[in-house]
């Protein structure tokens, strides 16, 4: 049905533009200099219905009109966005809705609404939200306290994500299918959904009028959904979009030379504290229990190689400590590099032979063959696979990818943990939860642990970053957690890079976010037109 998207985009645009210039019977007057009518913005997310479990959906209206309680910027910072907030002990945190927040169906935003949000998330998810707490109270109308079991000043990032839901609308809502769009939808943020068209490809939201910061400069937003990049890529040079975004990710190197060369066309490199390519081995089973064994695969990868096939001109080498620069607590660890001299010595030191001399190794008397698990909903990381298992090869290590379904890979990685290893990319935001550091993905006890890390070790250092009383304590603790990585190798980051950011030269002004990139609520506000 996707074939005439082009088609019905073009009325949908039209009929738009109709109603914008009927007024009173006179013609419409000219936005100010550098307002937007409408920016479109392609994106090749699946979105397959207009609902906040929809995970694509929930990013991109949480970038509109869907707020958290906060933001933080491209430094780590943090700043109010639905909420101010205060601690003096980082252990109870007051949150208070600013004032003049209210839903777009006019109701005032109340604190009894983000008690109602955490309450009905547990419910909805199994836990997680109201039950992370040791107590939350509602001060007044506008002001909840939240009290943790221990102190936790980094408690902030967690609340980045969080869509604060009207309480009025859903406190009789058990499955939120049930809901009409134009109620389930219903935010606060500076833009009010529209409509979702699935058949058209199109997500639009209107500028909110009653907005306390007043108006966006962008009166219309509209999503154009795309089946490949290679067409999005083509609207954005000829101007039918004016950005292309994906959460938690950047343009594709392989285009990145033909979108430099035309003109009407700006890249921007934006800071990047998510790990975008790595191997994280199930350190619970053979071979990768084995920690020499982890760090021949560490000596063996061609990284130099990764870089110059999948980065960008801005990738950096990745470094044993497993954390990219612009992490709050980052410090510098040994650069990883190959040697295959040294990964043999350590294959050796493991136990490893070559008995019927073919090249490829035996291990506790089996043959030395990795499995390794990606989604086939990101062709590229199959394609990180496939050199890993050109690169493993020349040390006697056999590979073998396993292409996994997005619901498939998910309930063996994250509920059955039956994988030996995971090629995949890991999210600012995901980077930054619980105790930070990627210890969502690594702590053998988290739900999304694909690293099933159980060390004692480990864990007393994870204590430690929850007990810290500050930022300072907790940046100490940090630094002894990449020393841990870089000394147990649970997991390697395969290269690092900035996110690249393609948008239409003829934009300024976008403001970056530490877990959206340029498309946040800040950019609203920004952002101007030649």
């Amino acid at each position: 049905m996707r074939k005439c998207r082009c088609l019905v985009f073009i009325c949908l645009c039209f009929v738009m533009c109709c109603a914008l210039s009927a007024c009173g019977g006179q013609e419409a007057s000219q936005p100010e200099a550098g307002r937007i009518d409408t920016f479109i913005i392609g994106t090749t997310a699946e979105i397959s219905s207009a609902k906040r479990s929809v995970y694509n959906f929930d990013v991109l209206t949480g970038t509109l009109s869907q707020l958290a309680p906060v933001w933080v910027d491209a430094d780590g910072v943090y700043h109010p966005l639905l909420c101010t907030y205060s601690t003096e002990d980082s252990r109870t945190w007051i949150l208070t809705v600013r004032e003049g927040m209210t839903w777009h169906d006019g109701q005032p935003v109340s604190a009894a609404d983000i008690q109602f949000t955490l309450e009905y998330l547990d419910s909805q998810n199994g836990g997680g939200y109201a039950d992370s707490y040791e107590d939350i109270r509602l001060v007044d109308e506008r002001t909840i306290a939240l009290e943790l079991a221990e102190p936790n000043p980094r408690h902030l990032a967690s609340l980045t994500t969080l869509r604060i839901l009207p309480k009025h609308i859903y406190q009789d809502v058990t499955d939120d299918s049930a809901l009409p769009s134009d109620e389930a939808n219903i935010g606060c943020g500076p833009y009010r959904f529209v409509r979702f068209d699935a058949d058209a490809g199109v997500l639009a939201f209107d500028a909110y009028d009653a907005y306390p910061d007043g108006q966006p400069m962008v009166e219309h937003v509209l999503f154009r959904l795309f089946d490949n990049e290679d067409t999005m890529y083509m609207a954005l040079k000829s101007g039918e979009i004016d950005m292309v975004y994906r959460y938690s990710s950047g343009v594709s190197t392989a285009v990145l030379e033909d979108l430099q060369r035309t003109e009407q066309i700006s890249l921007l490199p934006i800071r990047n504290t998510a790990n975008s390519a790595v191997l994280i081995f199930n350190n619970q089973v053979s071979p990768f229990d084995n920690e020499k064994i982890r760090q021949a695969l560490a000596c063996a990868i061609d990284y130099a190689r990764f870089r110059e096939l999948f980065g960008s001109p801005y990738a950096l080498a990745s470094e044993a400590g497993f954390i990219p620069p612009g992490t709050y607590g980052y410090v510098q660890t040994q650069t990883l590099e190959r040697d295959l001299q040294l990964a043999a010595a350590y294959l050796q030191e493991a136990g490893c032979t070559d008995s019927d001399d073919d090249g490829y190794l035996e291990y506790q008397g089996q043959p030395l063959c990795v499995e390794v698990m990606v989604r086939d909903d990101k062709p590229v990381h199959a394609r990180y696979a496939e050199l890993l298992m050109n690169n493993l090869a020349e040390v006697g290590i056999a590979v073998q990818i396993d292409v996994q379904e997005v619901a498939a890979f998910r309930e063996l990685t994250e509920q059955q943990h039956a994988h030996a290893a995971v090629i995949t990319g890991l999210t600012a935001f995901g980077m930054a939860k619980n105790q930070g550091l990627a210890a969502l993905y690594l702590w053998g006890e988290n739900s999304m642990s694909y690293g099933q890390v159980y060390d004692e070790d480990y864990k007393a250092l994870l204590d430690q970053a929850d007990a810290a009383a500050n930022m300072e304590e907790y940046a100490l603790v940090a630094a002894e957690i990449q020393q841990y990585y870089a000394d147990t190798l649970p997991a390697i980051a395969l290269f690092w890079d900035s996110h690249i950011q393609a948008f239409n030269s003829r934009y300024s002004g976008f403001v970056e976010d530490g877990t959206f990139g340029l498309l946040n609520v800040q950019t609203w506000f920004s952002l101007q037109a030649e």
